[in-house]
C-alpha cells in the first residue's frame, strides 16, 4: 500500500474510529483500525463487536493495499505532526512507513485477515432523514437514557418511526424526555432501542447539513452519513438493544391545572445557582408559585441556603414542588427555544416542560420535608 493523505483528514478519520477500537479485550485486533486503500479514498474501520463504524478519506492512492494499524498510537502520532501532508507506506509484513515532511515513523501493524468483518446491509431499505434534525432530537433527549444495568431496555434510546414522522424517547424511570421530528418520506412503524454507546458516536458525527440514512436489519441498524452532495462519508452500525421498550405515553400527564411561560435562560440561570448550595444526600430544590411571583429555594445544613424570585404572569393556586436540581439543569441545558412552558398540578404529581409542538420533558416530583 502507498497513500498520500492529508493531516487534517487523517485526523478527522482516527478521531471518529478511536473512540470504538478498544485495546482492553482478550482480542488484540480490536485495538487497531483496518486501513484499506482503494480507488481514490482510505477507509478506516473500528468495531468492538457491538458497534462498527466505517469512515472514507479522501487520498492519493499510488498502490493499492489493505492493513491494520493501532488506532490509538495512529491518533496521537497523526495529532502531534506538524506537516500538513503524510505518505503511509505499508510493507509485505504489515510494518507501516509514514513520511510527514522531514519526520519518519514506523509502526508496527497486523494481517487483515483477523479482522472482523462488519455486516452488510440493503441500501435499498433505508430511511433519510436531515442530520441536523437528528442531531437536534439526540440533543433533546440522550441525557435521560438510564444508567442502571439492571433495565437494560433503558439503557438506550426508542426511535419510533411513525409513518411521515420519527420519535425518539429516554428514561431513567425518574424523568422522561420525547422529542419529535418530521421525516421526508412516508416509512413503515417501527421501534427500536438504540444502545447508548452508538448514540454518543452517532451525536459527535451528525453535522449541521447533509442527510443520514437509517436501514434497519435483523436485530441491528446502521446510520450512512451522507455529505450536502450526498456523497457516503461515513457508516456506523450498530446492535439493537432487544426487548420492549415501556408504554411512555402512559408516563405523559393527560391533563394539567396549570401552566406557566418561563424565559428558558432566565429560569437556568436561577436553578443553577440555587443548585450550588444542595449537597449529594440532599438535592433538592424547592419551585414555588403564586401570584405572579415563581420562587427557587435551597436550603442543606451542612452547606447554606439559597433563593432565587422570578416575575412571571400567574394567576393559579399556590403551589410549591421539589425537584432534582440535576434533572432540570439536563433538560434546559439542551433546549434553544427562547422560552419554555412549566405545567403541574400540584406537589406530589410529575411536573412537565414542553418546548414548542414536539418537545415534552416529564420529571418526578421529591417530597418536601
Amino acid at each position: 500500500m502507498k497513500a498520500k493523505c492529508r493531516k487534517e483528514d487523517l485526523l478527522y478519520g482516527f478521531g471518529q474510529v478511536q473512540n470504538i477500537a478498544n485495546s482492553r479485550t482478550t482480542l488484540p485486533i480490536l485495538g487497531n483500525v483496518l486501513v484499506d486503500a482503494k480507488g481514490e479514498e482510505v477507509t478506516l474501520t473500528a468495531t468492538d463487536l457491538e458497534i462498527g463504524i466505517k469512515v472514507k478519506i479522501p487520498s492519493q492512492i499510488k498502490e493499492e493495499g489493505i492493513t491494520t494499524l493501532p488506532a490509538k498510537k495512529m491518533f496521537s502520532l497523526i495529532r502531534e505532526l506538524s506537516h500538513q501532508d503524510l505518505e503511509i507506506e505499508v510493507e509485505s509484513n504489515h510494518l507501516t512507513n509514514i513520511y510527514s515532511g522531514s519526520s519518519f515513523f514506523k509502526i508496527v501493524g497486523s494481517s487483515e485477515l483477523d479482522f472482523p468483518k462488519l455486516p452488510s446491509f440493503d441500501h435499498k431499505k433505508g430511511l433519510l432523514l436531515d442530520q441536523k434534525s437528528f442531531k437536534d432530537l439526540i440533543r433533546k433527549t440522550s441525557y435521560a437514557i438510564s444508567k442502571d444495568e439492571t433495565r437494560y431496555v433503558l439503557n438506550g434510546l426508542l426511535i419510533s418511526f411513525q409513518k411521515d414522522k420519527v420519535v425518539v424517547v429516554a428514561t431513567d424511570g425518574r424523568r422522561l424526555a420525547y422529542a419529535q421530528g418530521e421525516t421526508s418520506q412516508e416509512a413503515p412503524e417501527k421501534d427500536v432501542i438504540l444502545p447508548a454507546k452508538a448514540v454518543q458516536e452517532i451525536a459527535k458525527l451528525l453535522k449541521e447539513e447533509g442527510q443520514v440514512e437509517c436501514i434497519l436489519f435483523e436485530n441491528q441498524a446502521a446510520f450512512v452519513f451522507k455529505t450536502p452532495s450526498g456523497q457516503d462519508e461515513c457508516v456506523v452500525i450498530s446492535r439493537l438493544i432487544e426487548g420492549n421498550f415501556p408504554n411512555y405515553k402512559q408516563v405523559i400527564p393527560s391533563q394539567v391545572k396549570e401552566r406557566v411561560v418561563l424565559n428558558r435562560e432566565e429560569f437556568f440561570s436561577a436553578v443553577r445557582r440555587v443548585s450550588v448550595v444542595t449537597h449529594e444526600k440532599s438535592s433538592l430544590i424547592k419551585v414555588a408559585l403564586k401570584k405572579n411571583l415563581l420562587t427557587l429555594t435551597a436550603q442543606t445544613p451542612e452547606v447554606g441556603e439559597a433563593k432565587e424570585e422570578i416575575p412571571l404572569a400567574y394567576e393559579g393556586e399556590e403551589v410549591a414542588i421539589a425537584f432534582n436540581p440535576s434533572y432540570l439543569i439536563d433538560v434546559l441545558r439542551n433546549l434553544e427555544e427562547e422560552e419554555v412552558t412549566f405545567e403541574f398540578n400540584d406537589s406530589l404529581s410529575p411536573g412537565m416542560i414542553r418546548s414548542g409542538n414536539s418537545f415534552l420533558y416529564v420529571i418526578m416530583p421529591m417530597r418536601i420535608a
